[in-house]
């Protein structure tokens, strides 16, 4: 099990497809998730505690649609990573969802779920390198700190 691993929200309305989803996410050991049955569920869950560091939105969705939704979400949270998942094979659709902001577009026939968690994997190890980057800056500030006192100071 990842304790450090990505929160996770899913905004699917098909029941059967989030469970399997959920499953193999899970399986995989991400924990952090989170389902909603609308876009609307999503979005007024989204700002609350942490947020998602991910979003898995299917594009097709009673009420919001996908790409309303995906766009609420860029405004709200504009660094979370949302891929979009859905059975619509139609250029101009996805070329509207990556032009407003989401990380990738999926068909569900083509995309496995595995393809799915190896992205979760990616943005995981995004995120960890990030973090070991900005230790790194500071650790070296800090050094740099000292000496610079050491010698102001000697």
């Amino acid at each position: 099990m990842l304790s450090s691993g990505p929160n996770i929200f899913i905004i699917e309305d098909d029941p059967v497809y989030l469970k399997m989803l959920t499953y193999k996410i899970n399986k995989a050991g991400y924990t952090n998730l989170t389902s909603f049955a609308s876009g609307e569920e999503g979005l007024n869950a989204l700002t609350k505690g942490n947020g998602p560091d991910l979003v898995l939105l299917d594009f097709q969705l009673g009420g919001l649609n996908g790409l309303d939704t995906l766009r609420e979400i860029k405004i709200r949270k504009p660094k979370t990573e949302v891929i979009v998942i859905t059975m619509v094979d139609d250029e101009k659709v996805k070329q509207d969802c990556l032009a407003n902001g989401a990380s990738t577009y999926l068909l569900k026939e083509q995309s496995s779920v595995d393809d799915i968690v190896s992205y979760i994997d990616r943005i995981k190890k995004k995120k960890q390198s990030y973090r070991q980057k900005i230790i790194l800056i500071a650790g070296v500030a800090i050094i740099l700190l000292i000496v610079m006192l050491y010698f102001m100071y000697t």
